[in-house]
């Protein structure tokens, strides 16, 4: 799992649409083959208010988003085990389309800054929240009636708290 984001941890500027490829192929390995995270607490994020420069923040940014996908890897582990293997599947499946979705609208997001020094934040701002967003939507499988009847224990895991 490390591997697959040492590419992200010493690149904090947008990755080229081959690496960006590269990685969901290689995050859908990792969903498939990394056991279940269940019980551990979710991956700690910083918080970027104090940061002063715009390196910093650009990395600052990044490292937010690899714990967003970290804490993604861990709730897919975890409906591995509650899923049927047609139902896992299908999400694997599903999650990579997803994954290109989300990789292309951060990428056009921050094709408006051009090769400005903010762009690097808003690639990786947008990722972040993609993901927390996709860690939302999927987190109520965990719970009776694939959420149906709300939130419960198991989802509420995954709630990110306040920065």
């Amino acid at each position: 799992m490390a591997e697959m984001f040492s590419t992200m941890t010493t690149r904090v500027s947008r990755p080229s649409s081959r690496s960006v490829r590269y990685l969901t192929l290689g995050a859908l390995a990792a969903i498939t083959l990394t056991p279940s995270l269940s019980g551990q607490d979710l991956p700690a994020r910083r918080s970027c208010a104090d940061v002063t420069t715009q390196a910093a923040l650009n990395e600052c940014f990044a490292y937010n988003a690899r714990q967003a996908a970290l804490t993604l890897q861990m709730l897919l582990g975890e409906l591995q085990a509650e899923l049927s293997q047609d139902e896992y599947q299908q999400l694997v499946s599903i999650q990579g389309l997803w994954e290109q979705y989300r990789d292309q609208h951060c990428e056009w997001r921050a094709a408006f800054f051009g090769r400005g020094s903010i762009g690097p934040t808003i690639y990786w701002s947008c990722m972040e929240h993609q993901t927390d967003l996709r860690v939302d939507a999927l987190k109520l499988l965990l719970c009776e009636g694939a959420g149906m009847t709300g939130p419960c224990a198991a989802s509420r895991k995954y709630d990110r708290p306040e920065l």
